[in-house]
């Protein structure tokens, strides 16, 4: 008995001091994951959740319908600007259709659109006029604001 007890004992004491290096090893492989953990969340808010998505400007727009003269003026109240790094272009939609371009970065529908600037276009009693805004990659469409002219 004292033999099988002195071998245990022999045993166990290989193991004593290694317990102690555990606790370090294990502390820096949990240091190292939070740093990689972290480091990848600073670089996806620094560098975009995504390629090639762009946040729609809201600008704030107002319709004026003038019924005598047959036409609705849009006019920019406020809001970011629409230029050319957050636009492609700005058109101005009646029943669905393109009607007239607000803002696509030629001299005739130079940027930027911003608080103040207006556009008319001509219209009919009973029709739909929305303005809708192209992104910069020209993938993302989004209808910034409508109007239903009255019958």
């Amino acid at each position: 008995m004292t033999n099988d007890k002195s071998r245990f004992e022999k045993v166990a004491s290989l193991f004593r001091g290694s317990d102690r290096a555990v606790s370090p090893i294990v502390a820096t492989l949990i240091l190292i994951a939070l740093v990689v953990v972290m480091g990848g969340a600073v670089a996806t808010m620094l560098f975009g959740f995504g390629s090639g998505t762009t946040q729609t400007p809201h600008a704030k727009l107002t319709f004026n319908y003038q019924k005598s003269a047959g036409q609705v003026t849009i006019r920019d109240t406020g809001g970011p600007k629409l230029n050319s790094q957050n636009t492609l272009n700005v058109t101005v939609n009646v029943n669905g259709h393109p009607k007239k371009v607000w803002a696509n970065g030629t001299s005739s529908a130079a940027y930027p659109v911003k608080a103040g600037n207006s556009i008319q276009v001509s219209v009919s009693g009973g029709d739909h006029v929305s303005v809708v805004w192209t992104g910069p990659n020209g993938k993302n469409t989004e209808t910034l604001a409508s109007f239903d002219v009255p019958k």
